[in-house]
């Protein structure tokens, strides 16, 4: 590998902007401001932004795998632009997940000044800029009580987010300032995404419906509304609601919002003007900075609406429609766009050079001005242990400005060290160069770095994620290629589509009769062994009600369930429409309960309904037989006596898997 040589240090100073998810109003607002507010200064912008999508999306199955253990590798990346100071909004960053400490995070970040927003510890090299969550949270709090409320419950945000505990604090000051009660079960502990229905759900049965619910945010606020409405009540009416930040849905929803206003276009102004007297040795960084916040009364509180206001909010909800209907027809063209780009790369001899240097071309023809990707020496797995990774160097794998594209394979590319990368990329004013992790699973490769405006965040994001799905088919591909050749890799790839089902990946029908009579003939004569046969209840009712791709997701369930719960190493087979077969033998000393069985399956299934977010219910009819082969009982026959038993399981399926709405 050879040292990277490219171009000279940037003239202009370099300041990093810090943040979490664009998917949140509130860390995209700091963005977009701040970035708007460095137009004009002849500096470089770097933005970070942390991921998010499976939390986002409310996709489980891909928050288990590991998904989000990235999110805090990307700011590590900052230590290859080496910014000269950094405006970090560590309140968003650690609002999304499980939060590092302070101390941890700022430890892994270029040793520069920070400008902290959104928390009130001082780092040792910078200053805070905060907004009074307390005060105003308190003010919320009395203002209910004002309304005749007493029985207010609080749902708040994690318990170890700076901005959530300075508000349950406020909440518990203010309701011990009016003598009114709390109770363990009057405080709801959220995430501060608006998936938290299932929560308000279980304090409403747990505790009843209160005088109000007052929330730490308004993403949880609208949870709160869905709960209630769906239960027949209106808030603002019957149960008074109070929200946290005045994100611009708020004003918009029915009824609309009352809410606490956070300033962030102050705080990000003040941000970015701290930082530009910073860089020009006007400001030493030793004063921290406080912002008011204000209580905004509207109905959902209580209050009776304004008709000026009525009037006005009608007029933006127009103006905001529009925007929002041109903002999915953008977004719908965009992710079409990523994923062709990738599927034109993803050939058979493709090289590392070669997929870059296409993915480059591409680039160039959607309008980007400049672009760039590093990858690690090797492929990082990310865990909860290590997720805030920072690698010691990167390989330059592709730089593009406008039409000028080059590409190398790893073992040619440029070596990247700390602070390398600001040597090479310097931005037009007007723009930021914005970091996105490449990653697969919990597979981190490198990043993408492009030059853009915030209005493009959300396609590159989405690039960012074909790029990473790419990446993985490429790294197989090529190992494929050093350990077999072409004609062994498809006849496998044969073999595999006639023996598997490929919705499921299960075997089939002739897949799952190969193997289990294979294993049960390998198998001495005192082995102990289990059939299984299951059946997805009432598949075509889910089919006929929601369509054929609700049924295949409840299928595809189905097989993960019984992945899930049968011991390694079972064979397990899709023998039919919405049947399963499944064959194991059990090791010397191994038992098998039945009964266990079914309750761990039943398990899995009664947390996948509650949180999939489906219409209908999934479950699963069993039948259980163990056998002992030298007893004379053959394989065909333990499968007739499994699905005897089958049958008398079914009787006691529920009678319908639609959920009453």
């Amino acid at each position: 590998m050879k040292k990277n040589q490219k171009n000279t240090e940037s003239k202009r100073p370099v300041v990093g902007i810090m943040t979490g998810s664009f998917h949140t109003e509130n860390s995209s607002r700091i963005a977009r401001v701040a970035g708007e507010a460095m137009k004009d200064m002849d500096v470089d912008v770097r933005l970070y932004q942390g991921l998010d999508a499976a939390r986002y999306l409310n996709v489980k199955s891909y928050v288990d795998k590991g998904f989000d253990h990235h999110y805090y590798s990307l700011f590590g990346y900052s230590n290859f632009d080496q910014p000269d100071i950094l405006i970090v909004s560590f309140g968003t960053i650690s609002a999304i997940q499980k939060p590092l400490s302070l101390d941890d995070f700022l430890s892994n970040l270029p040793d520069v000044p920070v400008i902290l927003l959104e928390d009130d510890h001082p780092p040792k090299n910078g200053i805070c800029i905060t907004i009074d969550n307390y005060g105003a949270m308190k003010e919320c709090v009395e203002h209910l009580a004002g309304h005749g409320c007493k029985d207010i419950v609080f749902v708040s945000g994690p318990t170890d987010v700076p901005d959530a505990k300075l508000r349950l604090n406020a909440y518990m000051d203010a309701m011990r300032g009016l003598n009114l009660t709390v109770t363990k079960d009057m405080i709801v502990y959220g995430d501060f995404t608006d998936k938290v229905d299932p929560l308000i759900e279980e304090c409403i049965q747990s505790h009843g419906v209160p005088d109000a619910f007052a929330c730490a945010n308004d993403d949880m606020a609208e949870s709160v509304y869905r709960v209630l409405k769906a239960r027949g009540l209106t808030p603002g009416k019957d149960v008074c609601v109070t929200g946290f930040d005045d994100i611009p849905a708020a004003a918009l929803m029915d009824p609309p919002l009352s809410t606490v206003r956070q300033d962030f276009d102050a705080v990000s102004t003040t941000a970015v003007k701290v930082a530009k007297e910073y860089l020009e040795g006007k400001n030493d960084l030793s004063e921290p900075l406080h912002i008011p916040a204000t209580f905004i009364a509207r109905q959902s509180c209580g209050c009776k609406a304004r008709e000026s206001k009525k009037k006005e909010n009608e007029k933006f909800s127009e103006i905001r429609h529009l925007e929002d209907r041109a903002l999915v027809k953008s977004a719908r063209y965009q992710n079409m766009m990523s994923s062709l780009m990738i599927r034109n790369l993803l050939k058979e001899d493709i090289t590392i050079k070669g997929f870059f240097k296409q993915l480059g071309s591409q680039l160039c023809a959607l309008g980007t001005k400049r672009s760039y990707i590093c990858l690690l020496d090797n492929p990082k797995r990310i865990s909860a242990k290590n997720r805030m990774f920072v690698p010691d160097q990167l390989l330059l794998c592709m730089y593009q400005e406008g039409e000028s594209i080059k590409a190398y394979d790893t073992e040619k590319a440029p070596v990247i060290q700390t602070g390398d990368l600001r040597k090479f990329h310097t931005s037009e004013k007007g723009k930021q160069v914005a970091t996105f992790l490449l990653f697969y699973g919990d597979i981190q490769y490198g990043i993408l770095c492009v030059e853009l405006t915030t209005k493009e965040e959300m396609f590159y994001y989405t690039l960012s994620l074909e790029i990473g799905s790419g990446l993985r088919f490429l790294y197989l591909a090529l190992k494929q290629r050093e350990t077999m050749d072409d004609l062994v890799t498809k006849n496998e790839m044969l073999d595999y589509s006639a023996t598997h089902d490929l919705l499921t990946g299960c075997m089939n029908r002739s897949g799952f009769s190969y193997a289990s009579n294979k294993s049960y003939n390998e198998a001495t004569g005192d082995s102990r062994m289990v059939a299984v046969m299951g059946d997805l209840d009432h598949l075509k009712q889910i089919n006929d009600t929601f369509g054929h791709d609700a049924g295949d997701s409840a299928i595809k369930r189905t097989a993960k369930v019984l992945e899930e719960c049968l011991p390694e190493g079972s064979i397990i087979g899709r023998t039919g429409g919405d049947e399963f077969a499944c064959f194991f033998c059990l090791k010397k000393g191994e038992s098998f309960e039945k009964a266990a069985f079914r309750k761990s399956v039943k398990a899995s299934n009664k947390i996948y309904n509650s949180k999939a977010g489906k219409p209908y219910y999934v479950d699963v009819s069993l039948g259980c037989y163990e056998f002992v082969k030298k007893e004379g009982v053959d394989l065909s026959e333990a499968f007739r006596i499994a699905d005897a038993e089958l049958y008398k399981e079914k009787k006691k399926r529920r009678d319908s898997v639609i959920k009453e709405s």
